[in-house]
């Protein structure tokens, strides 16, 4: 079940996946979905052969492993998708209080190609780790297609962070509470300044 405020962040209801579908017309993925089984062939190709040659990094290895159960069999935090403004749309809400450090969940959506020079990206694009990559770059999309986490806005101060972690064979992208979160507080992270270099930062003058 999924807790959502379609108004009131405080004043939530609970729903199905499948209400979930409906409501935001987009499909549940609790786990990465590859556009089709050749971008699954070379990733995986890829990652076994950066694997290898040891240019996988400790701190991905050692997360991989740490969230092997959670990534595994994915589970919905108490949280509370809700309303937050029209310029933004919704944002998450913590209902417990959170612990530094605590995973949140794993950002999902449909792993596709990308392009380099004419980028076919949106606002719900993760770009995947390329840096063994070579000319081929990659982005788990979440427009149509992901969980609870597309929902988590931009901050300059957040109290996430996006992590890649290696797990059975592939890189994933994972969200993790940075501090103590108190209950009612909404779950934000930094996008980057890559994300930025075509949109425009909305301020707090921005939303009144």
């Amino acid at each position: 079940m999924i807790k959502i405020a379609l108004k009131d962040p405080s004043n939530y209801k609970e729903f199905t996946t499948q209400r979930f579908e409906q409501l935001f017309d987009i499909a549940y993925y609790p786990h990465l979905e590859f556009a089709d089984w050749k971008v699954e062939q070379w990733l995986r190709k890829m990652c076994a052969k950066a694997l290898h040659l040891g240019k996988i990094g400790d701190l991905a290895l050692w997360l991989g492993k740490l969230h092997r159960k959670a990534l595994n069999n994915p589970t919905i935090p108490d949280i509370t998708i809700g309303w937050r403004h029209e310029k933004i749309g919704y944002g998450i809400f913590a209902n417990q209080p959170i612990k530094k450090w605590n995973l949140i969940g794993e950002y999902t959506g449909l792993l596709r190609r990308r392009n380099l020079f004419f980028p076919n990206v949106n606002d719900y694009c993760f770009m995947y780790p390329r840096e063994w990559l070579a000319l081929r770059a990659f982005t788990i999309d979440s427009s149509k297609q992901g969980n609870f986490t597309r929902f988590i806005n931009h901050s300059d101060m957040p109290n996430l962070e996006s992590v890649a972690v290696f797990h059975d064979g592939l890189f994933h992208i994972i969200v993790r509470a940075t501090e103590d979160i108190p209950a009612g507080s909404e779950l934000t992270y930094d996008y980057g300044d890559i994300y930025w270099t075509r949109r425009k930062k909305l301020h707090p003058q921005d939303l009144t």
